[in-house]
């Protein structure tokens, strides 16, 4: 990664952490948080979007989707 670099995070547990933001400010990375309500930037979550939508009804499904 060099200076000037833009990267795109989806919303994940890390990128709130105070140190990725700290090395991104210290190399120069800015960094841009995608939307969850952008599926667009991650075709994968539209898939995802249909099975949770069609097996909520499983208990073992709804299970591995729940958050904790």
């Amino acid at each position: 990664m060099t200076s000037g670099n833009v990267r795109l995070l989806e919303n994940v547990e890390f990128r709130h952490s105070p140190y990725v933001h700290a090395f991104a400010d210290a190399v120069g990375i800015d960094l841009h948080i995608i939307s969850p309500q952008a599926p667009w930037f991650n075709p994968i979550e539209s898939v995802f979007f249909m099975v949770k939508r069609n097996d909520r009804s499983t208990g073992r499904i709804a299970e591995a989707f729940s958050t904790r």
